[in-house]
């Protein structure tokens, strides 16, 4: 995948899915690819894609927004959407996910496979999602 890919290919999958499942996706980079490993470009995608999907197809959500940073040594995640949540309630990392058996099964494998960390806030008005990656030479923008 190339450098300049991301960008599309999020742009492409807000178009995708705000036509598929008739949702508003909001999209915010605030850094470009160039900021971490070309390795870990697909990966990036590949966790944003899985949680926008996620919350088109199961929240019920109106809105959808995912917020894309790095700062040095790390990137930041954020999905949320004002959908009904997971059936639990409350705050949990990725090892209290992983102890109650609950959450985004997907989104967990591949952050845990990238030695990241991941936040889950279900809410009876929506998820919340932070997830963390470590990166090589990231740079803050």
């Amino acid at each position: 995948m190339n450098r300049v890919a991301l960008g599309d290919r999020l742009e492409e999958l807000r178009e995708r899915v705000e036509r598929q499942w008739e949702v508003k996706v909001r999209i915010r980079l605030r850094v470009t690819d160039a900021d971490w490993p070309e390795s870990q470009v697909d990966e990036v995608y590949r966790i944003a894609q899985e949680a926008v999907l996620n919350a088109a197809r199961h929240a019920e959500a109106s809105v959808i927004r995912l917020d894309l940073s790095a700062t040095y040594g790390s990137l930041q995640l954020e999905i949320a959407d004002d959908g009904h949540g997971f059936p639990f309630r409350g705050t949990y990392d990725l090892a209290a996910l992983n102890e109650m058996d609950r959450g985004p099964l997907t989104l967990k494998e591949r952050v845990a496979e990238l030695q990241g960390d991941l936040r889950l806030r279900s809410l009876e008005t929506g998820t919340e999602l932070l997830i963390r990656l470590p990166i090589a030479h990231a740079t803050t923008h």
